[in-house]
């Protein structure tokens, strides 16, 4: 059985699609938590008019209530409390997925035995998608280096994993920290897990069109909000491996600051000029990240701002804003 977990906040014009995707799995053996973190608006009535179409599902449905609103880890948190399956999969509210996503992963995890399974991803716009690129490792240590060297994205949604790997190891997510929550819990079941495998066809579709989501923060209050989770990955890394990532520690930490340079914002730019400065002499070093964006740094490394902001206007919004809208 899955345990498909999905916190629940301000997600009313949203969350109809998620829980259709939902519901009309073709995987029968489903567990759903759905986790009110105290939602301001409609989204679980809007969620039970949804499950009222699919009453065979009835049964498989828990909502759990927060008294108050604690924030997205303590709602997932709750989510793994609660859970009950073999493996755990979190769809977020404002999101959904393939018919078979469930059946394709859980097909690939009984023929490899694997403790994690990944899959491939859309990023959805308002009226178009993009298919994004999806990396495959033989191992979950692979894995954690890829993910540390920006080639493989730190979002739990992407990943199906076995409830015993966050039981066994005492995996938890940082309440009160919301913003890089699922990059700490990550890196610690790559650390922990034994087998992993990829589905390459995409079966997950994310959006960031959600006024209430977490991800419509300035990239600044975001990097500020990160560093807790960043700097407990750092030490979990530090103390698990010692120096073995030492070179993918300091790629990790330009990853984590990256998003400073999509942006024309001279404030970004300036907070991107002294977070981890350290990590700068590192930029040309890490092959797995595309040379054109390994330039980018390295002009901002440079104090060429004015060439970043040049990059951004020309490749992020004007010809991406062409292509997807």
């Amino acid at each position: 059985m899955v345990s498909i977990i999905t916190p629940v906040y301000g997600a009313e014009d949203f969350i109809g699609r998620c829980a259709e995707s939902l519901f009309g799995q073709t995987y029968a053996d489903i567990e759903y938590i759905f986790v009110d973190d105290c939602s301001p608006d409609r989204s679980v009535e809007r969620m039970q008019e949804v499950l009222s179409r699919y009453p065979h599902r009835r049964p498989q449905v828990k909502v759990v209530r927060h008294a108050k609103n604690r924030g997205v880890a303590a709602a997932r948190n709750t989510g793994v409390a609660a859970a009950t399956g073999d493996y755990i999969y979190y769809v977020d509210a404002d999101d959904w997925i393939e018919p078979d996503a469930i059946g394709q992963m859980c097909a690939l995890a009984a023929s490899r035995d694997a403790d994690i399974v990944g899959c491939g991803w859309f990023l959805a716009f308002s009226r178009n998608e993009r298919r994004m690129p999806m990396p495959s490792y033989l191992t979950p240590a692979e894995a954690l280096r890829g993910m540390l060297c920006g080639q493989l994205r730190w979002n739990l949604w992407l990943f199906m994993v076995r409830r015993t790997v966050y039981v066994e190891h005492d995996i938890r997510f940082i309440e009160g920290e919301n913003v890089g929550e699922d990059m700490l819990v990550l890196i610690q079941l790559f650390a922990y897990a034994r087998s992993i495998a990829f589905v390459e066809r995409p079966l997950y579709h994310y959006q960031k069109l959600n006024a209430q989501s977490i991800t419509q923060l300035s990239e600044v209050e975001k990097m500020h909000r990160l560093s807790h989770n960043f700097n407990a990955a750092v030490r979990f890394l530090e103390g698990q491996f010692g120096a073995d990532y030492g070179r993918e520690v300091n790629f990790f930490k330009l990853n984590a600051k990256m998003p400073l340079l999509i942006t024309d914002d001279r404030e970004s730019h300036r907070l991107w000029a002294t977070t981890f400065p350290e990590a700068n002499r590192y930029i040309m070093q890490n092959r797995m990240q595309s040379l054109r964006m390994r330039l980018v740094q390295w002009m901002a490394a440079k104090g060429q701002f004015w060439a970043v902001r040049a990059y951004y206007r020309l490749v992020f919004k004007f010809v991406y804003g062409i292509l997807f809208k």
